[in-house]
């Protein structure tokens, strides 16, 4: 038999009674404090990045759904074996998937992809939900997926190049600079001549001293 949440029932002293979740539950894969760790994909160009997530889903609600849910999954397994078999596998394989078809520098900088990338897991997730439980009894209500972390060598391999980005960004600051001086230094001559120019900069370095003459 089964009972609607909220509901009080009395039994028999040989009676027993397993809950399960009504209303909305979240499935976290995350670095600490969740049910599982982060989930190690490959993009497509490719390389290995770690995703942090969250599943939210509702257990089947209606009586004969929710009997045949306990009889064949609920009776065999502890709430987090289910979670981890019927909610944890298809969740990996449909990152797993869906990651390998965008690169990474795709998931990381462009947030269109980012949110394709979302949408996909989102849709191949039910299907294989389904498949590990043998029947319809999840809900997949929503999936929010951070963006990706990348291993260690390619995380240096970014720093190097971003840093040899702003290495020229600064050197073509300086040239920019260098250029604006001599044309300035060209002007002056034309206005002062060589020799003007000469003393004039003498003057400003302080190696002329200059006497004002009434």
């Amino acid at each position: 038999n089964c009972v609607s949440p909220s509901t009080r029932n009395f039994d028999g002293p040989m009676d027993s009674h397993i809950k399960y979740p009504a209303g909305q539950r979240n499935y976290q894969f995350i670095p600490e404090n969740g049910d599982a760790p982060l989930i190690e994909a490959f993009t497509s160009n490719p390389a290995t990045v770690y995703v942090e997530g969250v599943v939210s889903f509702q257990v089947a609600s209606d009586c004969d759904t929710l009997r045949e849910f306990h009889e064949r999954i609920g009776a065999q397994h502890s709430w987090t074996e289910i979670l981890n078999i019927y909610l944890g596998q298809p969740t990996r394989r449909a990152v797993t998937e869906a990651t390998n078809k965008f690169t990474w520098e795709e998931l990381l900088n462009d947030d269109a992809k980012k949110r394709e990338w979302e949408q996909l897991v989102k849709k191949l997730l039910p299907t294989y939900v389904d498949q590990a439980a043998g029947g319809d009894y999840f809900s997949i209500d929503a999936v929010t997926l951070q963006k990706p972390r990348i291993n260690g060598d390619l995380q240096k391999s970014i720093d190097r190049a971003q840093q040899a980005v702003q290495d020229n960004l600064t050197q073509s600051q300086r040239n920019e600079t260098i250029r604006t001086e001599l044309d300035s230094v060209k002007e002056l001559v034309e206005v002062l001549g060589i020799e003007g120019y000469i003393h004039r900069e003498a003057i400003i370095n302080g190696n002329v001293q200059v006497l004002p003459v009434p």
